[in-house]
């Protein structure tokens, strides 16, 4: 009785299959901030027409670090910790001994408006391409919560400057 073309997903039980993250990774606590734009860092060499969109105003340019992608923020009067897509549960984990290192939850106390964000960089993480001996953080973004924005860069430098968090590598201003 099934006809040509029918969708036979249901019938068959398939489900999408989601991996699980790589050990040391983190469990799952809650879904990602809704205040808080998922990190999607352009390329340039994915939108070359970036370029003349670019001319004669203001940018920043830092180095892709090939880490794994993390966003730090104060949400629903909380801290959290958080990677690609889900805030991730407290515990002896990347992300949170990363916020440890940094002292991230007292920073972001703080300036409880703001997300932080980067990506974390190390041994374990795509390969260590930059053949580190340990984890570290490079910031990229500051979002404001308040207004729904991007900060600027100078306030990105700013903060981390103060609170000695690293930041990406500029490559060209």
């Amino acid at each position: 009785g099934l006809q040509d073309g029918e969708d036979l997903t249901e019938i068959l039980g398939v489900h999408k299959y989601e991996p699980p993250p790589p050990d040391g990774m983190g469990d799952y606590r809650g879904p990602f901030p809704s205040l808080v734009p998922k990190t999607d860092e352009t390329r340039i060499q994915s939108a070359p027409k970036l370029i003349e969109e670019l001319q004669g105003k203001p940018y920043v340019i830092t180095i892709k670090c090939d880490g794994t992608s993390s966003t730090f923020c104060m949400w629903e009067n909380s801290f959290h910790a958080c990677g690609r897509n889900h805030a991730i549960a407290q515990a002896d984990n990347l992300f949170w001994r990363v916020a440890n290192k940094y002292q991230l939850e007292e920073v972001m106390n703080l300036y409880p408006h703001l997300a932080l964000q980067g990506e974390i960089v190390g041994p374990g993480i795509q390969k260590n391409h930059m053949g580190l001996k340990q984890t570290e953080f490079r910031a990229f973004n500051l979002f404001n919560m308040r207004t729904g924005t991007h900060e600027n860069p100078e306030e990105l430098f700013e903060l981390c400057n103060k609170h000695s968090i690293p930041v990406a590598a500029i490559l060209e201003k």
